[in-house]
């Protein structure tokens, strides 16, 4: 998007201003107070509406009232244009303090504030005065650059997540290693650990020392252990036998049991295996055999039954021909159709011939139907025709171009001869206006009387030299004025001041030297009297010294009385120059009078000059009155006559233009008159060709190429309806030699197999409906011979299965070793009595077996075999004994124990020793916690560390990328990188070296083009959702000229993708673009 033109109607100082915008790039260009600024808060107020009334001075409203708003049209990306506008109080969208915006589409269609911030992309106020339209004040600021909109385009783009999080996670990391450890804290966790235990340490010692007999006792209470230990171990193994003992006595019934069953199943006779289920499968057989029987009585009782119908079927026994009968009848049926059929082929033949007939008359009335058939109606004829047809329309073509090249030339003819007219009496009325000028004008030329226009701007320009030069020249003078009277003053001041310093002199020098020295002299001091003549000797230097300044100066005085000047006015400079400018000013003087006097047409003005008294005052003197009176005038009239002669010569060359063009259109008129005979002859030849070609194929010779394809059409249907009639006619031959044929073949077949049927086809149907009843008949036979064999099948296999059910009942029998059926079943109970007692005693021995364990069964019988139950209950007894004597022997070791350990407690200072153990050993435990953490914590803060480095060095996001590839193009790759650290909201600058550089440590100007890369890397990042002009503020202000030329370089590039404007106050920037951007735009305020 871009802005093609401003309207403001009233914003600040500026009213009824109109700025066209058409390059793309355009500098504003004015001095202070010109309203630059004002113009960027006008394109921010009506983007995005006036500030609030509490700042009017940003809000601009007009000093004097009246109309406070304006209008921006704006092109979007499709060249459509949109016009936008703001007012305060308007009638548009938007709130009452931010005005009333209208936008106007290129259909028409209007909208307020939701469709502007759709063509913004989105784009908030405050965004937009950071990014796109900021002056030197938001580009110096770093903080402009952190809103919450950039931040993620800075900061968290290619992490996925914010960079803020990941540094509170690395501080939160740190923090907590600070908390648990520092190298020489003390309110530390682990430090305090540390030092608790080392104090513990101590305790524990001094503990110990009092400890004498301490190992004597630890001996004898170690003994005491051993005796316990040795003491429960025999404990256990009573007890275990004590539960042996009373596991036999819990067991024994089952066990009786189990040898009751084993003598049972010793008293059963030996039997071979007995078969699985044998009465049960004797069953079954049995059953199988039976349904075996009834199904043979039932399949022999239908075999019989259907053997009866058979015989009673009334068979027709003589032969017959059916294949040649239904071939007959078939063909019977078809015999009327084809009746009808002929009839119908007999009356489409005589339609087909009346539309040969019709298709006929409308080709020639002298074609035939063999001319018809015979026509060559090809592709190839059809080729020629549309090639003759195409012909035919590109010399129409031709002729209508020609036509309208006529047409279009007469006009143009017309148009010529009526301006060549036009021309001639303009020229006319304006040489009868002029005449009196243009005659002085020609022989003022001719004769060389009238000067040149350059001449008399010439003496102007000396003329005005001379004034200024003059004008300084009093300047000087009366700075040598200025400079005299400074040098009076000055010598009045020395002169009172060298009386001031003698007077002090004869009072503060000579006078004490002169007492000093006579006192000595009295005194007969000789070494204080030399000095103090040596000190009056000085002070009578110093006196004489300054009474012979004044006689100097006064010399210099009389100098300067007698050349006007002063010698520090003479080293100054300022006489000559006054002299150098005398000299020049006479010289110009001098040369204005020869000029002056070279005017021919001056003869008598050059004569009063002349004739004067000779001296140059009386001559500059009259030219001066000539220059002041006549000078401009002469000018004025002078350049009136040459814009008059001027406008002569256009006048003329534009008539002599006009009459050159009707000359070329004349031409042209007689070239076109020659086209359209060639296109005459061409279309001639052309047309005895296609009436030749038409000869050759007895076709009109009046036919055009369209009529000839509509005959062709023609003759292409009729040679279609004459196959159809051929066709017809063979159809109608063969369809009545076959009705003939067939008739001849019926009777002959009915004469030999039914004589008696009477008329042909009736006879047929006849025929064909007792054939028809005595091939049911067959078929009925037929089904009954095959429903006889499958029942016989169906009982040889039943007897077949019944002797294989006989043959398995008496295997079973032999298997279960039995005689009859009784037998199989005593057998059977035999064998279901003896499985039921394995079954019990499988049980038995599994539980028995399960309670004592595996593998104990051998101990259990070697215990129960020979063992009375009350000898068994006698040996409990006995074991229960002896278990309650060591459970109080190893009571009372226990308690002898719990004396020498109480002793040991005393000799350790009661319980104190043990808690420092236990509290050392939980400090030691909570310090191993502490240091794991610390590492962990150590580990995640150097893995975040590195992660950080890393994605700072190679996973820039593309912002920066873009950034830094403009900072480096600014600064000459003296800088060639911006780095952003993750989640810190500064920025620095990589130096070549690979030095990193805060914004901070840089030249103002340095950072200011940092900031002004950043943000056209995000202008750029931004074009996604629009593409929006920049606007900058004088913004070079800091800039050296070298950087200054590489950032307008780098707007040359950048003005291809945006619209730039750029508003500024100097020149040097303004006269840069236009030598660097030749095409820029420059508006002057």
């Amino acid at each position: 998007m871009k802005i093609t033109s401003i309207q403001v109607d009233g914003f600040g100082s500026l009213n009824k201003r109109h700025h066209d915008l058409t390059a793309g790039l355009t500098v504003f260009h004015g001095a202070n107070e010109a309203g630059k600024s004002t113009l960027l808060a006008f394109i921010r107020a009506v983007l995005f509406g006036f500030p609030p009334r509490s700042q009017p001075a940003e809000r601009y409203e007009p000093p004097k009232g009246g109309i406070h708003g304006g209008a921006l049209f704006l092109e979007d990306d499709q060249g459509k244009r949109i016009r936008v506008e703001r007012y305060a109080g308007g009638t548009g969208t938007g709130s009452r303090s931010a005005g009333s915006v209208k936008v106007t589409f290129t259909d028409g269609s209007t909208g307020g504030e939701e469709e502007l911030r759709a063509l913004m992309g989105g784009l908030s106020a405050e965004l937009f005065r950071s990014l796109f339209a900021f002056g030197l004040g938001e580009l110096q600021e770093l903080r402009t650059l952190q809103s919450e909109e950039l931040s993620g385009y800075l900061y968290s783009a290619g992490l996925g997540l914010s960079g803020s999080a990941i540094i509170a996670a690395g501080r939160k990391l740190n923090q907590d290693m600070d908390q648990l450890y520092k190298p020489r804290g003390k309110n530390q966790l682990v430090n305090q650990g540390l030092i608790m235990w080392d104090e513990l340490r101590l305790k524990i010692r001094k503990v110990k020392e009092h400890l004498e007999q301490y190992d004597e006792w630890n001996n004898e209470l170690s003994e005491l252990e051993e005796s316990i230990v040795r003491a429960e171990e025999e404990y256990k193994e009573i007890s275990r036998e004590t539960e042996w003992i009373q596991l036999c006595l819990k067991i024994r019934p089952s066990w009786l049991r189990l040898k009751q069953i084993d003598r049972q199943l010793n008293e059963f006779p030996p039997l071979r295996a007995f078969p699985r289920h044998a009465v049960t499968r004797w069953e079954s057989l049995q059953k199988e055999a039976d349904d075996q029987l009834a199904r043979i009585r039932n399949c022999t009782s239908k075999r019989d039954q259907v053997r009866t119908a058979l015989m009673s079927l009334p068979i027709r026994e003589e032969p017959w021909d059916e294949v040649e009968l239904e071939r007959l009848a078939g063909q019977g049926m078809r015999l009327l159709e084809n009746q009808k059929v002929i009839a119908g082929l007999e009356a489409e033949l005589e339609q087909v011939q009346k539309e040969m007939d019709r298709r006929l008359q409308k080709l020639d009335e002298d074609w035939t139907e063999a001319d018809l058939e015979t026509f060559p109606a090809t592709i190839g004829f059809k080729e020629t025709v549309r090639s003759f047809k195409k012909q035919f329309d590109e010399m129409q073509e031709k002729r209508r171009e020609l036509g309208l090249q006529e047409d279009r030339l007469s006009d143009l003819t017309d148009e010529a001869y009526e301006l060549v007219q036009n021309q001639q009496l303009e020229l006319n009325e304006w040489k009868k206006q002029y005449a009196g000028a243009l005659k002085l004008t020609e022989e003022g030329s001719l004769s060389g009387g009238i000067p040149d226009s350059s001449t008399l701007h010439a003496i102007a320009k000396d003329y005005a030299s001379w004034k200024l030069l003059s004008q300084e020249v009093v300047h000087q003078k009366q700075r040598l004025a200025d400079l005299a009277e400074a040098e009076r003053k000055w010598s009045e001041r020395r002169r009172q001041e060298r009386n001031r310093v003698r007077s002090q002199t004869i009072l503060f020098t000579v006078l004490p030297a002169a007492a000093i020295l006579v006192t000595a002299l009295f005194l007969q001091i000789w070494w204080l009297a030399a000095g103090s003549f040596v000190l009056l000797g000085a002070a009578s230097f110093i006196f004489l010294r300054f009474q012979g300044a004044p006689a100097s100066h006064g010399k210099h005085r009389g100098a300067h009385k007698e050349n006007s000047v002063s010698p520090d006015l003479a080293e100054s400079g300022a006489w000559p120059a006054l002299e150098v400018s005398e000299q020049q000013l006479f010289h110009l003087q001098q040369k204005i009078i020869r000029a002056v006097q070279e005017l021919i047409f001056w003869e008598e003005t050059a004569a009063s000059l002349d004739s004067g008294t000779g001296h140059g005052t009386d001559n500059w003197s009259l030219a001066r009155k000539w220059l002041d009176t006549e000078l401009d005038a002469w000018i004025t009239e002078l350049d009136q006559s040459k814009t008059i002669l001027e406008e002569y010569g256009r006048k003329n060359n534009r008539l002599e233009e006009a009459m050159k063009q009707l000359d070329r259109l004349g031409q042209q008129s007689y070239r076109l008159g020659e086209r359209k005979q060639a296109a005459a002859d061409e279309r001639k030849q052309l047309m005895d060709n296609w009436q030749n070609w038409l000869g050759r194929y007895r076709l009109r010779v009046h036919l055009s190429p369209e009529a000839v394809l509509e005959c062709l059409s023609v003759i292409e249907q009729g040679q279609e309806t004459i196959r159809t009639k051929h066709s017809l006619k063979n159809k109608l031959a063969l369809m009545r030699s076959e009705q003939s044929e067939y008739q001849v073949q019926a009777e002959n077949f009915l004469r030999q197999s039914y004589p008696d049927l009477g008329e042909l086809v009736a006879a047929l149907k006849k025929a064909r409906k007792q054939a028809e009843e005595q091939k049911r008949l067959i078929e009925q036979k037929q089904l009954f011979t095959e429903r006889i064999d499958e029942w016989e099948e169906e009982i040889r296999l039943l007897q077949i299965q019944l002797s294989h059910v006989q043959e398995r009942m008496k295997n079973l029998l032999a298997e279960a070793g039995a005689g009859t059926d009784e037998e199989l079943r005593r057998l059977a109970n035999l064998d279901e009595e003896r499985g039921n007692l394995q079954k019990e005693r499988q049980l038995l021995y599994t539980a028995v077996e399960a309670q004592i364990g595996p593998g104990l069964l051998a101990k259990l019988n070697e215990e129960l075999e020979g063992c009375p139950e009350e000898k068994l209950a006698e040996r409990l007894d006995s074991l229960k004994e002896q278990k309650s004597r060591l459970e109080s022997s190893i009571h009372d070791m226990r308690e002898q124990r719990g004396r020498l350990a109480g002793e040991l407690d005393k000799l350790e200072h009661g319980d104190g020793h043990a808690v420092l153990l236990q509290r050392q050993q939980e400090e030691i435990a909570r310090l191993q916690i502490m240091s794991e953490r610390y590492a962990i914590l150590s580990m995640a803060s150097q893995l975040i560390r590195k992660a950080r480095d890393r994605y700072e060095e190679e996973r820039q996001p593309g912002v920066l990328k873009k950034a830094s590839e403009y900072f480096a193009y600014l600064t000459d790759n003296r800088y060639v990188q911006i780095r952003a650290p993750l989640g810190e909201p500064r920025l620095s600058a990589i130096t070549s070296a690979g030095e990193a550089v805060d914004t901070g440590f840089l030249s103002r100007g340095t950072a200011e083009q940092l900031y002004l890369s950043m943000r056209f890397a995000l202008a750029d990042e931004y074009r996604n959702k629009a593409v929006l002009p920049l606007i900058l503020d004088d913004i070079f202000v800091n800039f050296d000229p070298v950087r200054t030329r590489r950032c307008l370089g780098l707007l040359k590039i950048l003005r291809k993708d945006r619209q730039i404007l750029l508003f500024t106050c100097h020149s040097h920037i303004r006269d840069a673009v236009q030598q660097m951007l030749p095409d820029s735009q420059i508006v002057e305020m």
